[in-house]
């Protein structure tokens, strides 16, 4: 289940690589299903009690710009 989280991040605009720079190291990694239009980021949190949890951050693509959006699963 999705569940959408507010964020102050969600509208800005970033390019692919500052977001990969940015994040890769704080442990998100770049999720499948890559389309030309969006993409995702996902952060494993926990899963401790069995159950995986994911910070899931969807970008859409802006003519050569990315745009992220916060959703957690």
């Amino acid at each position: 289940m999705m569940i959408r989280i507010e964020s102050s991040i969600e509208g800005k605009q970033f390019t692919l690589g500052g977001l990969k720079e940015v994040l890769e190291p704080m442990g998100f990694t770049v999720g499948g299903n890559w389309e030309y239009d969006h993409a995702y980021f996902d952060f494993k949190i926990d899963d401790e009690h069995g159950d995986q949890q994911y910070l899931r951050s969807r970008l859409k693509h802006l003519t050569g710009i990315w745009r992220r959006t916060a959703y957690a699963c």
